[in-house]
C-alpha cells in the first residue's frame, strides 16, 4: 500500500529528527519505506512538503500513524504540529 502525507514545511525537521533519528526509528519499527520530498518541492499549490509511506499494509499504516517523537503531545506523522490533519489518503490498495 501506498500512503502520501502532506505536511507543511515547517513540521518537517521535527518528523526527520536530529540528524534523522526520528524518521529512523520510524521506518525501523514499521519496516515501511519513507520518502520525504525535497526542500522547495511543495505540493502544487501549498507550501506543504509530501511523504511518501510504502510498504505491506500493516507497515504503511503503522508508519502513517506513528507519533513522531516520545512526548505524548508531539504530532503524529500524519498530522502538523498545529494538530490540523493533513491530507492523509491511501493511493494503492493492495494485499502486499
Amino acid at each position: 500500500v501506498t500512503y502520501t502525507v502532506q505536511v507543511p514545511d515547517h513540521v518537517i525537521p521535527v518528523i526527520l529528527g536530529r540528524g534523522g533519528a526520528n524518521i529512523k526509528e520510524i521506518i525501523d519499527l514499521s519496516q515501511a519505506s519513507i520518502k520525504v520530498s525535497q526542500k522547495g518541492e511543495y505540493f502544487p499549490g501549498t507550501q506543504n512538503r509530501t511523504i511518501t509511506i510504502m510498504g505491506p499494509v500493516q507497515a504503511a499504516s503503522y508508519a502513517a500513524s506513528a507519533r513522531v517523537s516520545k512526548d505524548p503531545a508531539a504530532p503524529l506523522m500524519s498530522q502538523d504540529a498545529g494538530g490540523d490533519c493533513a491530507q492523509h489518503r491511501p493511493l494503492v490498495r493492495g494485499s502486499e
